[in-house]
């Protein structure tokens, strides 16, 4: 299937200027960061070959489009004199947002794996602490909280589509659905799906 720009621009427009404008957090800036956005993807798209990898392509020509943008020089001044430490605004925080996400659906677990879970991850316990305040041994403690962190993963990972860096924190994502609120749960103990403090 041949992928056209037109198709693209009705898939994927509204994803991209929302990605952008977490970004840029200006609305007009948004708007022509993206139409640049849609020139590279027009100028590239024939260069994707596999569908199931055009949104990671599209994203990376966004955060190009944002970088170029940051470097270049502003009208009244030198060139390099707006480049931002970062293009991520400091406020932004993806790892946080989807904890709530998870702190939502751990809700959900079945009850002995949501105490063990909510002692543990929500509440701050100690595996050992977790352990004593649920009548388990230490194993039995951990082998829930890990059951739980397995879960709550595969849930998250069936309602939202995420993008992460090579540290593995979130640096994108798309709500498909049933994303809950709540207090925040760490989403590197989830994703990676490691063993807690004992």
């Amino acid at each position: 299937m041949t992928l056209t720009t037109e198709q693209v621009w009705e898939d994927f427009r509204s994803r991209l200027r929302s990605f952008l404008l977490r970004r840029v957090r200006d609305e007009a800036l948004a708007d022509d960061l993206l139409q640049e956005t849609f020139i590279r993807v027009h100028r590239g798209l024939g260069a994707v070959r596999d569908p199931s990898r055009l949104l990671p392509w599209l994203s990376r020509v966004a955060r190009s489009v944002i970088a170029d943008h940051f470097r270049a020089p502003p009208a009244d001044g030198p060139a390099g004199a707006a480049i931002p430490e970062s293009t991520e605004p400091p406020s932004a925080n993806y790892n946080e947002e989807l904890g709530r996400c998870l702190s939502g659906m751990a809700k959900n677990l079945p009850e002995g794996y949501r105490q063990a879970f909510e002692l543990v991850e929500i509440r701050g316990y100690k595996q050992r602490e977790a352990a004593a305040e649920l009548d388990l041994s230490l194993s039995g403690a951990k082998s829930r909280v890990q059951r739980a962190r397995k879960m709550l993963r595969e849930s998250l990972l069936r309602c939202c589509e995420i993008e992460f860096d090579r540290r593995g924190n979130a640096i994108d994502y798309q709500q498909r659905s049933g994303c809950g609120d709540g207090s925040v749960v760490p989403l590197e103990h989830i994703m990676k799906s490691t063993p807690g403090p004992s």
